[in-house]
C-alpha cells in the first residue's frame, strides 16, 4: 500500500497558523497605539492582508487534504473547523483595531493603560503560542503552552472588562471604549474555542461550528464595526 505524505495537511495548519498569529500581531498593534506606545514597523493595512491571504491559501487546501492519507482518522475532519476558527479570530481582531483607530480622548484612555499593555502582552503570548500547537501534529508540550497562553489572554481581557471608566469617557467615546472591551473579550473566547478543538479534535462539531464552517467556506471574511455592534451592546 503506497501511502502519500500529508503535505496540504502540513500547508494547511501553517497557513491557519500564521493567520492566527498575525491576527494577534494586529491586536497588538491595535492595544498598544491606543495606550500611546509606539506601534511595530508593519501597518495594519498590510498585517490585514496577510491574513486575508493566509485563510484563503488554507481554504484552497481543504479539498487537497481529503485525498491524503491523515492519521488518526480525526485529524483530516478537524481541518476545516481549524481554518473557521481562523477566520473568526481575525474576525475579532480586525474589529479591535477598527475599534482603536477611532479612539481621541487620551483622557478616557487613561485608566485603561496598565491593562491595555498587559492585554497587548498577552495577546501576542497567546498568539505564538497558539500557533505553535496548531502546526504541531502531536500537540503535547505546545498544547500546555498554549493553555497557559490563552487562559492569561482571558485573565487580561477579564482585567481590562472590570476598569472603571464612565467617570472619564462620556457618549460616543464611552460607547467605543465599551465596545473595545467586547472586541477583545471576544478575541479571546475565540482563542479559547479554537484550543478547546486543538485539544479535542475528535468531539463532534456543534451545529453553530457547522454553520460557520459553511459560511467559511461560501464567503471572504467579515470584518469592521458591524460586527461587533451586531453581537455586542455596551452596558447602559
Amino acid at each position: 500500500m503506497l501511502i502519500w505524505p500529508a503535505r496540504a495537511a502540513d500547508q494547511l495548519r501553517a497557513a491557519v497558523a500564521a493567520a492566527v498569529q498575525t491576527s494577534a500581531l494586529l491586536v497588538q498593534h491595535a492595544l498598544t497605539g491606543v495606550a500611546g506606545t509606539p506601534p511595530p514597523i508593519t501597518e495594519p493595512v498590510v498585517l490585514e492582508m496577510q491574513v486575508e491571504q493566509g485563510i484563503k491559501s488554507a481554504q484552497d487546501l481543504i479539498a487537497a487534504t481529503r485525498q491524503e492519507f491523515v492519521h488518526p482518522s480525526h485529524a483530516r475532519d478537524v481541518l476545516p473547523l481549524l481554518v473557521s476558527h481562523a477566520q473568526r479570530i481575525f474576525e475579532h481582531a480586525a474589529s479591535v483595531a477598527e475599534i482603536a483607530r477611532g479612539l481621541e480622548s487620551e483622557d478616557a484612555v487613561q485608566p485603561l493603560l496598565p491593562c491595555l499593555a498587559a492585554a497587548a502582552s498577552a495577546t501576542g503570548t497567546a498568539g505564538a503560542a497558539l500557533a505553535a500547537a496548531i502546526i504541531a501534529r502531536e500537540p503535547g508540550p505546545a498544547l500546555r503552552q498554549a493553555e497557559q497562553a490563552v487562559a492569561g489572554l482571558m485573565r487580561a481581557a477579564g482585567d481590562l472588562a472590570r476598569v472603571e471608566i464612565r467617570s472619564v469617557a462620556h457618549g460616543e467615546e464611552l460607547l467605543r471604549l465599551h465596545s473595545l472591551v467586547l472586541a477583545l473579550q471576544a478575541f479571546a473566547q475565540e482563542n479559547e474555542r479554537t484550543l478547546q478543538r486543538i485539544a479535542h479534535p475528535d468531539g463532534a462539531p456543534s451545529p453553530e461550528e457547522c454553520a460557520r464552517m459553511a459560511a467559511t467556506a461560501a464567503q471572504p471574511p467579515l470584518t469592521g464595526l458591524r460586527r461587533i455592534f451586531s453581537r455586542h451592546r455596551p452596558p447602559a
